[in-house]
């Protein structure tokens, strides 16, 4: 049975960060220049500041056997032992080109009540499984402190990289803080942070040669380039002619199938009816980019460095792997989760920037260890959203494609 049948071997990454979902999240998206401060005479930038707001509604007490459990909407929870089991939320704050962070210091910081007198419990056991909640032993330091934890620990630096052409830095924040002593139990209503940063470029990131707005908006519904563009009152809409390596001089394409010859015809059908509907779409077979990238150390690679083209110069958005894992390779990925386990991977595919073996070993994904074992340089943000169709024989694309049909 293929593993991407079986959901307990699916993956996902756990980012040093939880993603806000929805509008709730209170992520920060321009970069405002009046509050960037910089050396003076000096051409990089030094600090960056941004105010972080968590509105009332996303947060909900409930009571338990353990004790009282904050819940908050778009956010995860703390697992680090010990610890108390409060959330603990990923805010994104977009970043100038050309800089990393390398600090982060709370500003200030405002609060509101949730609860004047609460127990709080240890944090949950990780471990997976759907099995009996289990927690850990409360750290004596912690639980026995007077006071609420310094404003210090209420926010530090997470994951940063690139995801389609912006550039994000992922702060952790505990957004509710504990009085042990008291058990007064507050949430952050505003915190202002400053990042410091340094000048710092990554040649890993892959250079956008086109790029369709359209394409990049955050809408849950695609719009086609060309009947956009016409809307606007610019030149008439050109008939879609894409070329067979990306490449600037033909059409954009949003939507690419990667499969077999022999499941081409089939898959082609798909492709048609996407461009019909306003989503250009091609299929590109593995025998073409097999040959169309020779240099490739095996097929996953190959796909992988033609999706990097396609998503530079094609713009593409959207790839379908089309074919079960004995048809379309995947790529075992290193994760240290739950102990040492390499696991079959497509966000090889997806996430483009940056290098998965960055140590030049046989193992990918390797997650940064320590300065002398920095591990790979994998970027684990998205370039393209990648799907795969667990296909094997031209009926069973045959059922898919007419699925979507309906």
């Amino acid at each position: 049975m293929s593993w991407l049948r079986r959901p307990a071997l699916l993956l996902m990454f756990a980012l040093l960060v939880d993603r806000p979902a929805g509008p709730a999240a209170s992520a920060t998206r321009a970069v405002d220049p009046t509050r960037v401060a910089s050396v003076a005479g000096a051409p990089a930038l030094t600090t960056l500041e941004r105010d972080l707001t968590f509105d009332a509604a996303r947060f909900a007490l409930r009571t338990t056997a353990a004790g009282t459990v904050v819940e908050m909407e778009g956010a995860g929870r703390e697992s680090a032992p010990g610890r108390p089991d409060l959330p603990l939320a990923g805010e994104p704050v977009d970043l100038p080109d050309g800089v990393r962070v390398t600090g982060v210091e709370v500003v200030s910081v405002e609060t509101a009540l949730l609860s004047a007198r609460a127990q709080v419990p240890a944090t949950m056991q990780v471990r997976p499984g759907l099995g009996p909640i289990a927690r850990t032993a409360p750290d004596p330091a912690t639980f026995g402190r007077a006071g609420f934890a310094p404003a210090a620990s209420l926010a530090s630096l997470g994951y940063q990289g690139w995801m389609r052409g912006r550039h994000l830095a992922w702060l952790r924040v505990s957004p509710v803080r504990w009085d042990p002593a008291t058990g007064r139990l507050e949430r952050v209503t505003r915190m202002t942070v400053r990042l410091t940063l340094e000048a710092h470029r990554d040649p890993e990131v892959v250079p956008r040669e086109r790029i369709v707005p359209e394409w990049d908006d955050d809408g849950p519904t695609p719009r086609s380039a060309f009947a956009t563009t016409a809307a606007r009152g610019g030149r008439p809409a050109e008939p879609f002619a894409a070329t067979q390596i990306p490449s600037v001089l033909g059409s954009p394409v949003a939507y690419v199938i990667i499969t077999s010859d022999a499941l081409a015809g089939e898959f082609q059908r798909l492709a048609d009816w996407k461009t019909q509907s306003g989503v250009p779409a091609v299929v590109r077979t593995l025998s073409f980019i097999r040959a169309q990238y020779p240099s490739g150390t095996d097929d996953a690679d190959r796909i992988r460095q033609f999706i990097r083209d396609a998503y530079g110069r094609w713009s593409t958005k959207w790839v379908l792997l089309g074919g079960d894992t004995d048809v379309i390779p995947y790529r075992m990925a290193r994760t240290y989760l739950f102990g040492t386990e390499d696991i079959p991977s497509d966000l090889y595919f997806s996430c483009l920037d940056g290098n998965w073996n960055g140590n030049g070993n046989d193992l990918y994904g390797e997650p940064y260890e320590t300065s002398t074992d920095p591990g790979d340089n994998a970027d684990l943000l998205p370039e393209v959203y990648v799907g795969r169709a667990p296909v094997t024989s031209v009926s069973d694309v045959q059922l898919f494609v007419n699925k979507d049909f309906k």
